[in-house]
């Protein structure tokens, strides 16, 4: 039988044959019925699977002959043209050219035990496992194929079984000459732009943690809250402000584009874990690799996140100065507002002899800046080297000293 007129057989079949019918209203549902349906789906899924199988065999016939580069096309495009949307047909290519190396995933495909959704999985798991160990051996490809396999037929998501490869790819990766730490890898960068239905853009990357610092950095540099025209706060959600902050970034052109600061905080007790925020700890030849993507500042702290090292004080608290204190405070020491929204305050009143150093600096947001000022609320550095606040008798009569927004479960010290 020709895939033709088997598809003119499944067609009609489709047509004329119902699936069971569903029972009256109020009528108890039989098991047998149910257990029929159910059936029903087992099958078409099967069949589903086993269309997924030949596509992926046809995806590589036509490879081998040849055909798309006789006609001037790519793999996908002959794909989508046959009728494959490009997601679809995309997925067909990837599997067709690295499956066949995976025996075991082969038969199960052939045998309509998973589909293309699955098999694809398989396919970039492996190829991720591969990359970031730096090569495998026969044996230890055969187990880990093995080990995803099994979770794919315990019915596990896609997801899931990517899940499970990036843990046994990091921990490969620990083990062999030549691995790629997961968080520096450049060869797993992915970024995709999409159009909805309804006509917007979805963007969805993965990104390594060298290039997603920079990146990060630049965007929250240009997504800060700024007051409306009126004087009132921002009205943009954080999403909004980060969007805008993008569409900036592609505006610009040419040297008006300024490279992104930042920060690796190397902690002094152990400088063998550096840190980037938003990416956490990373490799310390992270931050060399930075050195060449963006200006980079390195910020010692203690034991209890107080920078120890950053440079001489001025008037206003400089860009290094702010950051020093945006690192030990996390964000406004009143309310907690995100650091990207808050001021240097000066703890002792620069007209009244405070200088601009560690010790007499904190972040206020806005509204709490204006508390600080206008409404009792005062501030003091506590000799833990971390502000505390004094509430107005009218907030509490006994003025009690609360710790920074961050740092509430500890207690004053005697």
């Amino acid at each position: 039988m020709t895939p033709s007129s088997l598809a003119e057989l499944m067609a009609e079949t489709v047509a004329t044959e119902s699936v069971v019918s569903e029972p009256d209203s109020g009528a108890a549902s039989s098991a047998d019925e149910d257990a029929a349906v159910f059936a029903d789906a087992e099958a078409w899924v099967s069949i589903r699977n086993l269309a997924d199988a030949r596509l992926v065999e046809i995806a590589t016939v036509i490879d081998r002959r040849g055909m798309a580069r006789r006609h001037g096309r790519r793999m996908t495009e002959l794909m989508v043209v046959a009728g494959l949307v490009p997601s679809a047909a995309s997925r067909i290519v990837r599997v067709s050219t690295r499956l066949p190396e995976l025996s075991s995933a082969t038969k199960d495909l052939a045998a309509g035990r998973m589909g293309a959704e699955m098999s694809d999985a398989i396919v970039k798991s492996m190829t991720l496992i591969e990359r970031r160990s730096g090569g495998l051996d026969d044996r230890t490809r055969t187990e880990c194929e093995a080990r995803l396999l099994a979770q794919a037929r315990s019915r596990a998501t896609p997801a899931q079984v990517c899940d499970s490869a990036r843990g046994i790819a990091n921990t490969l990766a620990e083990d062999q000459e030549g691995g790629v730490d997961p968080a520096t890898d450049r060869g797993s960068n992915e970024l995709a732009i999409k159009r909805t239905d309804e006509g917007r853009l979805a963007i969805t990357a993965d990104i390594d943690a060298t290039s997603g610092a920079v990146i990060a950095t630049a965007i929250e540099a240009l997504a800060k809250p700024r007051p409306e025209p009126d004087g009132s706060p921002d009205a943009r959600a954080v999403g909004q402000r980060r969007v805008d902050a993008l569409v900036q970034l592609a505006s610009m052109t040419g040297t008006t584009i300024a490279k992104a600061q930042v920060s690796v905080i190397v902690p002094a007790d152990a400088p063998q874990l550096p840190r980037i925020p938003w990416m956490g700890v990373v490799p310390p030849t992270t931050a060399a690799v930075l050195a060449c993507d963006a200006k980079v500042e390195a910020i010692v702290v203690d034991g209890s996140e107080v920078p120890l090292a950053m440079g001489r004080a001025e008037r206003t608290f400089p860009p290094a100065l702010k950051r020093a204190i945006e690192v030990r405070d996390r964000g406004c020491v009143k309310c907690g507002a995100p650091a990207g929204w808050s001021h240097a305050h000066h703890i002792k009143y620069w007209s009244d002899g405070g200088n601009t150093d560690l010790d007499e600096g904190c972040l206020l947001c806005p509204p709490c800046h204006a508390a600080v000022h206008h409404d009792g609320w005062e501030i003091v550095m506590g000799r833990d080297r971390h502000p505390w606040l004094r509430p107005p008798s009218t907030v509490d009569p006994a003025r009690r000293l609360l710790p920074s927004y961050y740092r509430r479960t500890m207690t004053v010290a005697a």
